[in-house]
């Protein structure tokens, strides 16, 4: 007769001593400091059982769904002598953590939204407006890009949306940039240069507004758009991912065929489109025909003037290699290129 398999989680550990366990002895220790004992846990364990024998929670009425190594965890004694789950337990710690910090703050204590509304006072009536404003228009961009990103209810009853929210975005980056809004972690290390620029992160730092999209923002976007659209992105630069997603939906292949050149002379504002071929490498410098005709020129004058000198150095070599005359064809003795000694003194030619 073959015996049944039994797994390891039906067998029950048979204790060898009758000395309490770590956790019974945690759970009279903190009995004890509400004046309470085990008799008392075990007592009102009974008390709370629900049809199925097993103890629930005072507060929500639920069992203990929270396990410690394949067992649920026991109840834990509130301070009103309740027993609650560990999800309710945590919740009650938060509370009073969160109790705490509003018991210790009187109202005197700096805070950033109180460091922006002072400075929001300073400002002059005009550019509070304008700013206020141009804020505004930038979180309601965010929520509409926050909710395609999330895909809710309303981004799907409007999937037309997206097009335009994709435009929308590519000409707020064009127009004004991306915001890092993690400028406001050193606010209290401000200084005074920061009041005097207009930067998007020194006004969200000093006044709150948003003036431009926030970074972190359009990086999830990006990797949604591109997810959305089924189009892996070659360039790091979220400049060139914006212009492959804008050709994507013009219809028009994702990766870029030309690029823009420019001339490479300092000063020169001349450019020039480059088709990319394969086999066809992009220079890394290109001139335009006005820069190139003068870069010609020089180089053929510093050519010249190269050529002429080692003309020069070529005949005063081959003369510092020729013999040296002593008498003339007639033999008579050379003094100098222009004096000649006969049998009488000098002879002038």
């Amino acid at each position: 007769m073959d015996k049944p398999d039994l797994e390891f989680d039906d067998i029950e550990p048979i204790r060898q001593t009758s000395l309490p366990t770590a956790s019974e002895v945690a759970r009279g220790r903190a009995l004890a400091k509400l004046g309470l004992d085990i008799a008392w846990y075990n007592a009102r364990l009974e008390e709370i059982r629900d049809t199925n024998g097993s103890p629930c929670c005072q507060t929500c009425n639920r069992p203990e769904t929270q396990k410690l190594r394949g067992k649920p965890r026991d109840l834990v004694v509130s301070k009103s002598q309740q027993l609650i789950c560990q999800s309710c337990a945590n919740n009650n710690y938060k509370a009073q953590q969160k109790a705490n910090v509003e018991k210790r703050y009187d109202g005197s204590q700096e805070t950033l939204e109180r460091f922006w509304e002072e400075n929001r006072t300073t400002l002059p009536e005009a550019k509070r407006i304008i700013w206020e404003e141009r804020s505004e228009e930038v979180e309601c961009l965010v929520a509409r890009i926050k909710e395609h990103i999330k895909g809710s209810t309303w981004s799907q009853e409007h999937q037309d949306d997206l097009p335009a929210a994709i435009r929308e975005f590519a000409d707020e980056f064009t127009k004004h940039g991306l915001l890092e809004t993690a400028v406001v972690l050193e606010w209290k290390e401000r200084n005074e240069s920061t009041l005097s620029t207009t930067s998007a992160e020194s006004v969200y730092l000093n006044y709150g507004y948003q003036t431009a999209f926030p970074a972190y923002v359009a990086n999830s976007f990006l990797a949604f758009v591109e997810k959305h659209l089924n189009i892996q992105p070659t360039e790091p630069s979220s400049l060139y991912r914006i212009g492959g997603i804008l050709r994507v939906l013009d219809g028009k292949p994702y990766t870029v065929t030309s690029c823009l050149l420019k001339c490479s002379t300092y000063g020169c504002k001349s450019t020039s489109s480059y088709e990319n071929e394969p086999e066809k490498y992009q220079p890394s410098q290109w001139f335009c025909p006005e820069c190139r005709a003068a870069i010609i020129v020089k180089a053929n004058s510093a050519f010249s003037k190269l050529a002429d000198k080692r003309f020069v150095e070529t005949q005063r070599d081959a003369a510092a290699r020729a013999p040296i005359r002593t008498r003339d064809e007639w033999g008579r003795p050379i003094i100098s290129e222009d004096r000649i000694f006969g049998e009488r003194g000098p002879y002038v030619q």
